[in-house]
């Protein structure tokens, strides 16, 4: 009975040993000179890992992944750079200028519009009215950038430029 009970203990002991022996995963290191770093399989060949080098951290990036190869990288969230309410409030403010700026030169085009239509129309005042239709037209079909200051500046100066012409019809 003492031989059949060493002998049972001696099967279990060796059971146990070939369990913990034939149990642990080898890994096999390979360098990928496509993707210049390092890969990690399993005994099956499943990619399980990466080991890459990053110059500017100075640092390993490591990756795993535990269920085969699924591009095996781990990525924190993102997070922007960009402060999104600070580009919101200037993108406000941007617009804000420019339809205050159209409102402006619209006025400026009215105004004149009804100067035109308080004088006295001859064949050379029809002809410079028609010129600067045109150049308004032209204006009006090119994607200007009305919420720059110099653009409106310089157009409006340009339009003080007609007033002054057709004030002088008098």
């Amino acid at each position: 009975m003492r031989a059949e009970l060493k002998r049972s203990l001696f099967v279990v002991f060796v059971l146990l040993l070939s369990d913990l022996a034939l149990g642990q995963t080898s890994y096999t290191e390979s360098y990928n000179q496509y993707l210049q770093q390092y890969e990690f399989y399993d005994s099956y060949g499943n990619l399980v890992g990466t080991k890459k080098w990053n110059s500017y951290l100075n640092q390993w990036e490591i990756s795993t992944n535990n269920r085969g190869y699924n591009g095996g990288h781990q990525y924190l969230p993102r997070v922007s750079p960009i402060n999104t309410n600070a580009v919101g409030q200037a993108l406000m403010y941007k617009q804000q200028r420019y339809d205050n700026n159209v409102r402006l030169i619209q006025d400026k085009i009215n105004y004149i519009n009804n100067l035109y239509a308080s004088k006295r129309a001859t064949e050379n005042r029809k002809e410079y009215w028609q010129s600067i239709t045109n150049e308004i037209d032209k204006m009006n079909r090119t994607n200007n950038d009305w919420s720059d200051a110099s653009l409106v500046n310089y157009t409006l100066g340009w339009f003080n430029d007609v007033e002054r012409n057709i004030r002088g019809w008098d």
